[in-house]
């Protein structure tokens, strides 16, 4: 009987012990299951170098200066680069005139749209009157079909500081039309003016109007050049007031 009551109570015992055990099991992290933020390779890359994009002549008869910025999105292969206006008088209608240089980037650097895309720029007029900036590159849309790239900004430095377009710089649309019809006719007896949206950039004496053809199969786009003097009637020389400053 004792026999049995000290192997009882020896079993409980062991019992007992086996439950205090405590043991710690490392279990491997399956990555794959991990939920990893998405990081996109996009660096916009604000290069302001010494070398001024005016020559010599437009420094003397300017009172700012523009310097070359890049922007580049590495993830999509694109580069865009534009001018940065700096020591003009008024720092927030230097702003919004940098806003208006650096749009570009918004249309085609952060779209989904565009791929592999190079624009490079020309200041093709600027004075204390005009400044007039044109864009050209070539781009892919949907990472498909080629394209060519041609914008402008043109600025009014003598008063407003707004932006000038064809719609607030031409009084009378059909009048404009017209000439331009007739310069197009002039150069080629074969071809005629078809333009939905026309679009200008000032360069020394002149106005270009360039638009893209309706064709469908249009790539190319057209440009006029027009002596200023010639349609001095109907340029308009009032765009807007000037921004609070």
């Amino acid at each position: 009987m004792k026999k049995l009551l000290i192997t009882l109570l020896i079993g409980l015992l062991i019992v007992n012990l086996v439950g205090c055990t405590k043991k710690e099991v490392t279990v491997p992290l399956n990555t794959d299951n991990v939920n990893k933020e998405s990081t996109k390779n996009v660096v916009e890359s604000k290069v302001e170098t010494s070398k001024d994009v005016q020559n010599e002549e437009q420094k003397n008869n300017v009172s700012y200066n523009l310097l070359d910025t890049v922007f580049e999105n590495t993830d999509k292969n694109i580069i865009i680069h534009y001018p940065k206006m700096t020591g003009f008088k008024g720092e927030l209608l230097q702003d919004y005139i940098n806003q208006s240089l650096s749009n570009i980037t918004n249309i085609y650097g952060n779209s989904e749209y565009y791929t592999d895309l190079k624009i490079a720029y020309e200041v093709t007029k600027q004075d204390n009157d005009i400044l007039s900036v044109v864009f050209r590159g070539k781009g892919k849309f949907q990472k498909q079909k080629e394209f060519n790239i041609l914008k402008s900004v043109n600025i009014d430095m003598k008063n407003s500081t707004n932006e000038i377009n064809y719609d607030n710089l031409i009084k009378d649309d059909k009048q404009m039309r017209q000439i331009l019809s007739k310069k197009i006719s002039e150069k080629d007896s074969s071809d005629y003016f078809e333009a939905e949206k026309i679009n200008i950039y000032y360069k020394n004496n002149q106005i270009v109007f360039f638009y893209m053809p309706l064709d469908d199969s249009a790539i190319d786009f057209i440009e006029i050049p027009v002596e200023s003097k010639e349609i001095k009637g109907i340029l308009n020389d009032n765009f807007g007031e000037k921004p609070a400053s």
